[in-house]
């Protein structure tokens, strides 16, 4: 059925399955928002844990994903778990604005 609707894409994230265009993901909507505020990428930090955030994280001037191996191709590196990994983006954060 899905191959009739070649714009469609599905991803299975573990926790939820996503029905959407192939020209969306989220890091479009990521640029789209630094360009809305002015800013460049390489400002943005970002955490993923599932396939539909790989875009999100290549793009991001510096990301994490947590607890994902499949991601660490795209992210600077993997967190254990959320709570590591928020941790570890406001130490780089605070340790920028010196």
């Amino acid at each position: 059925m899905l191959k009739d609707f070649e714009d469609i894409e599905v991803v299975d994230t573990k926790f939820a399955i996503h029905i959407k265009n192939k020209n969306v993901n989220k890091g479009i909507a990521l640029k789209k928002i630094a360009e809305i505020m002015g800013i460049s990428m390489d400002e943005i930090a970002a955490i993923g844990d599932s396939e539909n955030d790989k875009e999100m994280l290549a793009m991001a001037g510096f990301s994490i994903s947590v607890a994902e191996e499949s991601l660490k191709k795209y992210c600077d590196y993997v967190a254990k778990s959320g709570e590591e990994a928020l941790n570890i983006v406001i130490k780089k954060i605070l340790n920028n604005r010196k």
